[in-house]
């Protein structure tokens, strides 16, 4: 029997910038931030080439995709004109991330999901993977 597809879903701000500047602009603490420059992997060799401020789904993993994405929406609801003039200016998004361990498996938005993006003007972007599991499945798409 496959594990459980297991999703989650975060706001994220990236480029050239100082995230201590979202935090203040945005009126919320991330889950997670990096700063241009900050060095990270194994003995710190690798230089980040860009910022990020993250704020991430509350959400455990086997929750929907449309439930973490609808949790980050919640958590931006009492700072929602601070986001559309983010905007304008960053280009911020909220990313998905699904771990399929059935090749039939998928995710769907109601349209109230796609108006509150659309209504903070927020692209949609999602990795998908496939963690196997299905012996049976001829093709993966």
């Amino acid at each position: 029997m496959n594990e459980p597809n297991e999703f989650e879903a975060y706001f994220i701000v990236s480029g050239d910038f100082d995230p201590a500047e979202i935090t203040g602009a945005m009126g919320l603490e991330p889950s997670d931030q990096c700063r241009k420059g900050d060095r990270f992997g194994k003995e710190q060799q690798v230089e980040r080439k860009f910022s990020r401020w993250r704020l991430r789904s509350r959400l455990p993993r086997a929750s929907f995709l449309e439930e973490h994405v609808t949790d980050v929406l919640e958590q931006l609801e009492p700072v929602k004109h601070r986001v559309a003039a983010l905007s304008s200016l960053l280009e911020p998004r909220i990313h998905g991330v699904a771990f399929f361990n059935d090749s039939a498996s998928g995710f769907f938005f109601t349209p109230e999901t796609i108006s509150a993006l659309a209504e903070l003007k927020l692209a949609f972007d999602v990795a998908l993977y496939y963690e196997g599991g299905d012996e049976n499945a001829d093709i993966v798409q």
